[in-house]
């Protein structure tokens, strides 16, 4: 393919996003960069430059009503037909919660239904990923979010960062930690080569950069602190800021990061399914979700809507634009309380930004958020259970929901190992046997080397 029609191809909005991801990441470096001379907010879409257009000129709130998405889904899905039959869909309240493992049973529908759309797969952090559907349309309004939410923190895509996320790290040179992303203009540092001996060339080459914003992981950036302390290491320059994202932290974790880095953190509360988007405030205790982005609720154990501050309950969120799959009510899995119900602020988070951790052969921490989950070669895992054997060695106990022969298996498990840059040896067993603690329960992650 010549490189001009590489380039039509990618920018073109038509186009299934996995299938442009995988089309982006094969091309050669050289035409990833001149893809990258195009403005960032023409190859973000139509659809990207209209949100941000309405975010940048901070217009009165759309005042979106939920239960618009409530007459288009029952009107064009069968899944919801079915699901309220006999329900006042009036009366909101009365309106079904959303059970992931509930609209895992009608993929086929929604999968066929005739809108542009791409797949994101989640839930992987709960020992049961999930596969949820798209319209193209949501990814551009998330990118509009997220980059708004950059700007208000001095950030704009021509100023180069560095990011500490997964990703594929099974090809890097010796002593050379991090890869080049032209179309995020970063860095990419490898979050799983990070220890005692690497930490030397990270700084190094960190210094060389001098990096004004920092993007990824909070575990990855303690880790990072904790190593450079202990090594005698600083950083040459003043950061502007750290981008926190896709897990959990306590206070205790933010003032040792901004007092080590001398900057402030900030971060922003989102998932996969992409229903609330909450910026955090200046200590990161607090939260305050954009009722445009999406329709949000707490409720209780019970169900029951809650409309006070300081009561435990569950994120709910409903989707406003996604034409593909539009999640109604849906029960996220995190649990907070309001601090200030008149905004829905909310402080902060329990359940699936808790951070679970395996260890590489050298003792290295690599969260499950690190190790990514969300691939298409894990479409048919129903569940699954890792055994930390030694350090570097996991046993990888796995249910499919079809049957799988060796060479399959022996894929996932060199997938599994090239993310964490082959710190870590997986051994897949399948079964349907999965061990459980004294109450019955199964952890995700069952720890033999201690």
């Amino acid at each position: 393919m010549c490189i001009l029609g590489f380039l039509i191809q990618l920018n073109q909005r038509a186009m299934n996003l996995n299938k442009l991801k995988k089309l982006y990441v094969k091309a050669p470096f050289f035409v990833k960069k001149i893809y990258a001379l195009i403005p960032f907010k023409y190859r973000q879409g139509l659809e990207y430059r209209n949100w941000r257009k309405y975010l940048d000129e901070q217009k009165p709130s759309l005042k979106r009503n939920p239960n618009d998405v409530v007459k288009k889904a029952f009107e064009n899905f069968a899944f919801y037909k079915s699901f309220y039959h006999h329900i006042d869909l009036q009366d909101w309240e009365r309106i079904p919660l959303l059970e992931k493992n509930k609209i895992q049973e009608s993929l086929d529908e929604f999968e066929n239904y005739e809108v542009s759309k791409f797949y994101v797969t989640t839930g992987g952090v709960t020992g049961k990923p999930a596969k949820f559907f798209q319209s193209k349309n949501v990814w551009a309004k998330e990118m509009a979010f997220v980059y708004y939410f950059f700007k208000m923190n001095g950030y704009k895509p021509t100023i180069k960062k560095v990011s500490f996320r997964g990703g594929d790290f099974s090809n890097l040179k010796n002593d050379r930690f991090w890869k080049h992303n032209p179309n995020n203009n970063e860095v990419h540092f490898s979050p799983f080569h990070l220890n005692k001996e690497t930490v030397y060339e990270y700084v190094s080459e960190l210094n060389k950069i001098k990096p004004s914003y920092f993007h990824g992981y909070p575990s990855s950036f303690l880790t990072l602190a904790k190593l450079m302390s202990k090594e005698g290491l600083q950083l040459n320059y003043k950061p502007n800021a750290f981008f926190l994202i896709s897990e959990g932290y306590n206070r205790k974790d933010i003032l040792f990061l901004e007092s080590f880095f001398n900057c402030k953190m900030k971060s922003f509360y989102g998932h996969s399914e992409r229903l609330v988007f909450a910026v955090g405030d200046e200590t990161l205790e607090n939260y305050t979700p954009n009722l445009d982005y999406g329709y949000m609720e707490l409720v209780d154990e019970n169900g029951k809507v809650i409309k006070e501050n300081d009561i435990l309950g569950e994120i709910v969120g409903t989707s406003y634009d996604n034409e593909a799959m539009p999640l109604i009510r849906y029960k996220t899995g995190d649990y907070t309380s309001y601090t200030d119900y008149s905004t829905k602020t909310f402080g902060s988070i329990q359940g699936k930004w808790g951070q679970t951790v395996l260890f590489g052969r050298g003792g290295e921490e690599i969260t499950l958020t690190a190790l990514n989950l969300h691939s298409q070669e894990l479409d048919d895992v129903l569940r699954l259970q890792f055994i930390q054997v030694s350090n570097g060695v996991i046993k990888l106990l796995i249910m499919f929901t079809i049957e799988k022969n060796e060479t399959e298996i022996k894929v996932i498990e060199n997938l599994l190992s090239s993310r964490v840059g082959n710190l870590i040896h997986f051994a897949i067993t399948v079964t349907d046997n999965f061990i459980l603690n004294k109450r019955g329960k199964s952890s995700l992650i069952i720890n033999e080397n201690k």
